[in-house]
């Protein structure tokens, strides 16, 4: 079929070491999108095809086939296998493969969002991979992991992005993952980094609706003493003009 032959093409230009690194690039963002329009045993062999091989170029792919493919996945069984592959190239030394997987998580984590929020559940809804994709996130925002500010950055957005579409989608999580967040904006001394990183901390605890009830939020919440000592009013109210 034409799809079968459009994916073949696009395989064809992404391993082909004479083509300019931007177009494979585009060619391996293109495969994910094919991978919305063909057929269970080709989106199989898609999948093949990305965990062959540890790449920026694999990674561009799963980014694209999670964002356009993710119900395909899910229905063909494959979407446990995106997981792995996702916590697979977590481990790797390579910062544009990390800052990829950070996307990925995200992108996980926004679908089940969106599933969760328009079932109805909302506060507290269930997002069923953040067991499993949260400490690949962790190790990300790790300023002892030798992760770059790119890296560093792009997981904070990942985690922001779901925490500001409902911040209590993070609840199960909170007091681990502020204890995170709060080391690490300790160790970032300004700049962007720590800008996301606020951003994130706001996030987490429902900036939108105000610093103040962001702030009484924490005070709700069981945190260990170097995070109380970190989070102030003052704090979230910077952020919260920020994000105004």
């Amino acid at each position: 079929s034409v799809v079968t032959q459009v994916g073949s093409t696009l395989r064809g230009i992404e391993d082909d070491e004479d083509e300019s690194n931007a177009v494979q690039k585009r060619a391996a963002y293109s495969l994910g999108q094919y991978g919305a329009s063909c057929s269970g045993d080709e989106l199989a062999t898609l999948v093949d095809h990305i965990c062959g091989e540890q790449s920026v170029s694999r990674m561009i792919t799963l980014n694209a086939l999670l964002q356009r493919a993710f119900a395909n996945l899910q229905g063909a069984g494959l979407f446990a296998r995106c997981v792995q592959e996702i916590k697979k190239n977590g481990k790797s030394k390579e910062s544009d493969i990390k800052v990829k997987v950070a996307e990925a998580c995200g992108t996980v984590l926004l679908q089940e969002a969106a599933e969760a929020l328009e079932g109805g559940e909302g506060a507290g809804g269930d997002l069923p991979s953040l067991s499993q994709v949260l400490p690949c996130l962790v190790s990300l925002l790790d300023p002892k992991g030798n992760n770059s500010s790119e890296v560093l950055m792009t997981a904070a957005a990942s985690l922001a992005s779901v925490a500001t579409k409902d911040c209590k989608l993070l609840a199960p999580v909170i007091s681990g993952l502020l204890s995170v967040i709060c080391n690490l904006l300790g160790q970032v001394s300004s700049g962007p980094t720590k800008v996301a990183v606020e951003d994130l901390l706001g996030a987490c605890l429902g900036i939108k609706a105000g610093a103040e009830d962001a702030f009484a939020y924490f005070n709700t919440l069981e945190v260990d003493a170097a995070v109380k000592k970190q989070v102030s009013l003052s704090l979230l109210k910077k952020v919260g003009a920020r994000s105004a």
